[in-house]
C-alpha cells in the first residue's frame, strides 16, 4: 500500500473527466484511511490530504447527479441515470461517510432509485450508459443481467439498505446461471458472501478455481476476449471473495502476488475499477499481514550494488532506488521473514506504434489564412475490429508549440447534437474529447486553434485515441500544420461520419 499512500492525487495517469473517472480520485482516499486507521499509523498529514481529496471529489461527484437521485457519466447531459455508476457511488459514498459529512438523503435516494427499477425475476437491468464493459462481463445484455446484478447488490448490502425483499430477490436472480465466466463467478461469489450465502459462494468458487492460471507464485484467471484491466478486477474480486468468506492471507497470496505485479510506479493499475477495486482488495490483505513481523534483507546487484532492509519500523516507507545503466540485469536475492514487495518500474519514450492496432487515427493540421496564425485540426478514428466498437473512447491532442485552441470553437462542437462527442476538457494544452464509443463508421471533428507565440522549427504535435477501460487498445500519430500522419487502417467496409 506504500505507493498509494505516497500519489493519493495521482494513482492513474488518465483523464478524470466523467462522473465514474471522478471516483477514481475518491474511493482510494477512504480506503487508504481505512487501512492506516485499522493498524493505527494514520498521521494527521495523510489524514488531512485524503479527507480534502474526499470532500474535493464528493462535491464534484454530486454535479453527475440526476433529480432522481440517479447518477451518470455527465449528470444531466446524459438521458437517464445509470446503474451501475449509482451504485458504484452509493457504495463509495456510504464507507466515506467515516470520514466526511454526506447528506444521508444522497444515499437513500441512491438506494431507493436502485430498487425501483428492479426487475420481476430479481434482476437490475443493464439502465442507462454502462461506460466500464466489464461491468458486464461479456454477457448479452439483453439476456442476462447477472453481472450488474451481483455489482448492484454488493452496493445495497454495504450500503445497509433495509429492504430484504430486494436483496433476497437479487439473490435469486444470482442462482439462475450456472455457468459463468471468471469474473462473472467472482462478482457473483463476493455478493453471495456479504449475503451470508456461504455455501453458494463456496460453490461459485471451487467451479472456477480449475480455471487458474498458475506461474512462479502467481494466481490469476483470463476472461475470453477480456482486457488486461478485467483481468486485474477478477482477481481483485477473488481475494475479496476468498476474504469474506474467512480465507487465510496464504490462501491468497498468489493473487495478490498478481494484483502487485501489475500496479503502476504509483500505485493505481490502469483505470478507474480496476484501481478501485484492486486497492480494496490490497488493503485487505495489508490488514491480514501487517501484524505478522517483517525482518527482510534484499540485496540489489547487477546493474549497481544497494541493500533495502526492510522492518516493523519503516515497511510503510517507500524506499526508492535509481537504476542508470540500462539496458543491463538487475538480481535480487531476498532473505529473512515477512512480507513485502519490490517493483522494477522502466520509463522510456517511442513512436513505435504497436504492431496491432484497434482504432484507425488521422489527424490533419490546416492553415486556415495565409499568415497561419489561424489554424484547423481536423480528427478522423474508428474502431478496426469488423462489427465491433469500443467502449468509452478518449481523444487526446497535444497543440503544436505556440499554438492554442480557439474556446469558442470548442463550445461550439460541444453543444452540436449532431456530433458524438460527450465531454471536451483543455488541460496543460492538450484538448480531451470523450466519446461513448467508436465503431467502424467512425467519427471525424475539426476545431479551432490560433497562434499565440511565434516559434522557430516547432516540433509537431501528437494525438491519441484509446480506450478507456482496456487502454491496450489504442493509436497514437503526430500532425503540423500543412501534412497529417496516419495510424491504423481503417475498417474495410467503414466510412467515416461527420
Amino acid at each position: 500500500m506504500g505507493p498509494a499512500i505516497e500519489n493519493l492525487d495521482n494513482l492513474v495517469r488518465l483523464p478524470t473527466g466523467c462522473g465514474e473517472q471522478n471516483m477514481v480520485k475518491f474511493t482510494p482516499n477512504y480506503l487508504v484511511l481505512d487501512y492506516l486507521s485499522d493498524i493505527g499509523k494514520l498521521t494527521d498529514k495523510i489524514k488531512s490530504q485524503a479527507v480534502r481529496n474526499l470532500n474535493t471529489g464528493y462535491q464534484r461527484e454530486l454535479t453527475y447527479r440526476h433529480i432522481d437521485g440517479s447518477f451518470s457519466a455527465f449528470g444531466q447531459v446524459d438521458k437517464q441515470g445509470s446503474m451501475f455508476l449509482t451504485a458504484f457511488v452509493l457504495k463509495s459514498f456510504y464507507e466515506a461517510k467515516r470520514y466526511i459529512t454526506i447528506d444521508n438523503s444522497i444515499i437513500t435516494d441512491a438506494q431507493n432509485w436502485i430498487a425501483s427499477k428492479q426487475q420481476a425475476d430479481g434482476c437490475f437491468p443493464n439502465v442507462g450508459q454502462i461506460i466500464d464493459h466489464g461491468i458486464q462481463g461479456g454477457l448479452e445484455k439483453e439476456k442476462n443481467n447477472g453481472a450488474i446484478t451481483a455489482y448492484v447488490v454488493s452496493a445495497l448490502i454495504i450500503s445497509k439498505y433495509e429492504n430484504e425483499t430486494v436483496i433476497n430477490n437479487a439473490m435469486t436472480c444470482l442462482n439462475e446461471d450456472a455457468e459463468l465466466k471468471p469474473y462473472d463467478s467472482f462478482v457473483y461469489a463476493y455478493a453471495q458472501a456479504l449475503a451470508g450465502k456461504t455455501e453458494a459462494a463456496r460453490k461459485r468458487i471451487d467451479d472456477v478455481r480449475p480455471n487458474a492460471n498458475k506461474t512462479g507464485g502467481i494466481v490469476y484467471y483470463r476472461n475470453p476476449n477480456g482486457s488486461q484491466s478485467l483481468n486485474l478486477e477478477t482477481a481483485a474480486y477473488a481475494v475479496l471473495t476468498e476474504l469474506s468468506l474467512g480465507s487465510s492471507a496464504s490462501d491468497v497470496l498468489g493473487l495478490v502476488r498478481y494484483l502487485t505485479s501489475n500496479l503502476n510506479p504509483r500505485g493505481g493499475f490502469y483505470s478507474t475499477q480496476d484501481t478501485c477495486v484492486g486497492l480494496d482488495a490490497l488493503s485487505k490483505f495489508a490488514k491480514l499481514v501487517y501484524a505478522d513481523p517483517v525482518d527482510i534483507l534484499a540485496i540489489l546487484s547487477g546493474s549497481f550494488d544497494e541493500k533495502i532492509e526492510i522492518s516493523q519500523d519503516n515497511k510503510l516507507l517507500v524506499q526508492r532506488n535509481l537504476v542508470t545503466n540500462v539496458p543491463g540485469e538487475l538480481q535480487v536475492e531476498a532473505t529473512g521473514s515477512g512480507c513485502g514487495l519490490i517493483q522494477v518500474a522502466l520509463r522510456y519514450n517511442t513512436i513505435s506504434p504497436p504492431q496491432k492496432q484497434s482504432f484507425y487515427l488521422e489527424v490533419v493540421g490546416e492553415c486556415t489564412k495565409s499568415d497561419c496564425k489561424q489554424r484547423k485540426i481536423t480528427v478522423i478514428t474508428s474502431y478496426i475490429p469488423s462489427g465491433q466498437a469500443s467502449g468509452m473512447s478518449v481523444v487526446q491532442v497535444k497543440m503544436v508549440t505556440g499554438t492554442v485552441p480557439v474556446k469558442e470553437s470548442l463550445d461550439k462542437l460541444k453543444a452540436d447534437k449532431n456530433n458524438k462527442i460527450l465531454r471536451v476538457d483543455v488541460e496543460n494544452n492538450e484538448v480531451i474529447f470523450y466519446l461513448p464509443e467508436v465503431t467502424n463508421q467512425g467519427v471525424q471533428f475539426s476545431f479551432d486553434v490560433e497562434e499565440i507565440v511565434e516559434v522557430d522549427n516547432p516540433q509537431p504535435g501528437s494525438a491519441k485515441v484509446f480506450d478507456y477501460y482496456a487502454t491496450e487498445n489504442s493509436a497514437s500519430s503526430s500532425y503540423s500544420f500543412g501534412n497529417s500522419d496516419i495510424s491504423g487502417s481503417p475498417p474495410a467496409s467503414g466510412s467515416t461520419e461527420p
